[in-house]
């Protein structure tokens, strides 16, 4: 598929990074379920890896700092567990795959697991006034994971997110995780988001006509 976006991401510093991580799916508006790419790099070696999705289990073993493992079409979340630190990318594919012109490819890298936090502010991008891109990103989405304490007391500007905002936080377990997973709709400008008890993540993404962003 022709697809020219150039992607580029700000790596983590090796020590920074960790054995456990949890993808979320992007929510685009594919009519064809091509879904997302997950790439895991070992930063030593011999690093045992198991990816656990919906639909199918990996287990592999990265033998040099460098070595990717790539795996495709992950349509549900991916937990990730590994004996050493690793980093992990998850990649939003062009629109024409998924049968769209709504969304073109963008990049994110995940946090670990336990760099997740209590307290986040920020900002979903506004389109520029120029008329060539007054809609150039028309839908925001946050990809929000926590774990089981943070569930119920998880706040978006203020507003209990279990109690109105996405409910099915409470419920959304990914299997034996320890993980709790909601999408979210996200207007541009400031958002804050906390909790009183345990911890969060989350990804911020924007899509428009072949275009996107994530981070």
């Amino acid at each position: 598929v022709d697809s020219k976006d150039h992607l580029a991401e700000w790596l983590m510093p090796d020590q920074t990074l960790g054995p456990e991580y949890i993808t979320t799916p992007f929510y685009t508006d594919a009519r064809i379920p091509a879904g997302d790419i997950i790439r895991i790099v070992a930063v030593q070696p011999s690093t045992r890896v198991s990816v656990y999705t919906e639909r199918q289990d990996y287990a592999f073993t990265l033998n040099n700092p460098g070595d990717v493992q790539t795996i495709s079409g992950v349509t549900s979340p991916a937990w990730i567990r590994a004996d050493k630190a690793v980093t992990v990318g998850q990649y939003m594919l062009t629109g024409s795959v998924g049968g769209s012109s709504g969304y073109d490819p963008s990049l994110t890298i995940i946090a670990p697991a336990d760099k997740f936090i209590t307290r986040s502010v920020f900002q979903a991008p506004f389109n520029l006034g120029e008329p060539a891109f007054a809609t150039q990103f028309q839908k925001h989405f946050l990809n929000l994971v926590c774990d089981s304490m943070a569930r119920t007391s998880i706040r978006l500007d203020g507003v209990n997110i279990s109690k109105s905002i996405a409910p099915e936080i409470l419920t959304s377990k990914f299997r034996s995780s320890p993980f709790f997973w909601a999408v979210i709709p996200i207007t541009p400008g400031k958002h804050e988001l906390s909790c009183d008890t345990g911890f969060f993540s989350g990804t911020l993404y924007g899509m428009g006509y072949t275009d996107s962003y994530a981070h």
